[in-house]
C-alpha cells in the first residue's frame, strides 16, 4: 500500500486521470484505483473523488465527446454498430421509451415529464424532444461544467436542467412537484458511476413516486452476471460498478429485465462486455 502522504497526492492529480491515460504516473494510479479506491469505507469519499473527475474542465470535455459522438434520430442508431449489432438493438432504451409513450397515449401530456439521470451532453434528451417536444424534460447531473455546457445547445422553454447526484433525485421531485405528475426517469450509462451504498438509497428514494416508469440501460461484466455468489455490485474499473438492479428494486414491477451481448467471442478486448436493459414500473 501507498504512504498516505503520496496517496493525497494522487488524490489531488486524478481527476485529470479519465481523459489524460498517459498520465505522467499511471503506474501508480493503476496501484490507487485497484488497491486504495476499492478499500475506502466512506462512501461520502468515494464520491468526492468520483465527483472530481468532473470538475476544472474535465466535465465539459466528456459532455463535448457525447454531444459530438450523439444518436440524432432511429437511422442514426440503426447506421450505427456496436460490436456485432446495430445501436439501436445494443441500446433498447430509445426505442422502449418512445413505445411506451405512444402506446400509452402520451405524446401530447402536459403532466408527463422524461427526467435523465446523469445525462452529461444532454443529447439523449434531446432525442427524445425531437420525437415528443411537448412534453417536459428535466437534465440532471452532478456537474456544473455538464449542465452549463448543456444550456448554451437546449434553448427551449420546456427543457430544464437540476444538480443532482442520484440518491438526492427527490429533491428534483420537490423542486418541480412531480409527486402527482406522470414521470419517466431514465438512465443510460450513468448508474454504473453510482456506489452500491447511494444507489441503495435511490432505490428507497423512488419509492414514495406514484407514477412513475424507470428505465435504466447500462454496460455490465458477463463474468460478474455469471458469478454463483450473486453479490449485488462490485468496482468493474476506477470509478465503475457492476450492480444487479432488480436486486435493488423495493416494491416496485419488473417489466423488463434483458441482457444483450453485442460482442463476438473472438472480440478479446470486449467479449465480457454486455448491456443490461430495465423497465421498472412504481404505481
Amino acid at each position: 500500500m501507498l504512504y498516505p502522504p503520496f496517496m493525497e497526492f494522487i488524490k489531488k492529480r486524478i481527476k485529470k486521470y479519465r481523459f489524460n491515460k498517459s498520465f505522467l504516473l499511471s503506474p501508480f494510479v493503476k496501484i490507487f484505483w485497484e488497491e486504495y479506491y476499492p478499500k475506502i469505507n466512506n462512501p461520502n469519499l468515494s464520491r468526492e473523488i468520483t465527483d472530481s473527475t468532473l470538475n476544472e474542465g474535465e466535465g465539459r470535455k466528456w459532455a463535448i465527446k457525447f454531444y459530438n459522438a450523439r444518436y440524432k434520430n432511429f437511422q442514426d442508431l440503426e447506421k450505427q454498430k456496436i460490436g456485432l449489432i446495430s445501436a439501436d438493438k445494443a441500446l433498447p432504451i430509445f426505442r422502449d421509451i418512445v413505445s411506451f409513450i405512444i402506446e400509452n397515449k402520451l405524446q401530447e401530456d402536459r403532466n408527463l415529464y422524461l427526467i435523465q439521470l446523469g445525462s452529461c451532453s444532454g443529447a439523449d434528451l434531446k432525442f427524445f424532444y425531437d420525437t415528443f417536444p411537448n412534453l417536459n424534460f428535466i437534465s440532471t447531473d452532478v456537474s456544473d461544467e455538464i449542465l452549463d455546457f448543456q444550456k448554451e445547445k437546449y434553448n427551449f422553454k420546456n427543457f430544464y436542467f437540476f444538480k443532482t447526484h442520484a440518491e438526492n433525485i427527490n429533491d428534483c421531485f420537490k423542486k418541480f412537484n412531480l409527486y402527482n405528475k406522470k414521470v419517466i426517469l431514465f438512465s443510460r450509462g450513468s448508474l454504473q458511476y453510482v456506489n452500491p451504498y447511494f444507489l441503495e438509497l435511490f432505490f428507497s428514494k423512488l419509492s414514495a413516486v406514484r407514477d412513475l416508469n424507470l428505465f435504466i440501460c447500462d454496460t455490465i461484466d458477463l463474468d460478474f452476471l455469471e458469478n454463483q455468489k450473486k453479490i449485488k455490485s462490485n468496482q468493474r474499473f476506477d470509478i465503475v460498478f457492476n450492480h444487479r438492479y432488480a436486486d435493488y428494486v423495493k416494491n416496485n414491477q419488473i417489466i423488463k429485465n434483458v441482457v444483450i451481448e453485442p460482442f463476438s467471442k473472438k472480440d478479446n478486448k470486449n467479449k465480457n462486455t454486455a448491456h443490461t436493459f430495465l423497465h421498472i414500473r412504481n404505481s
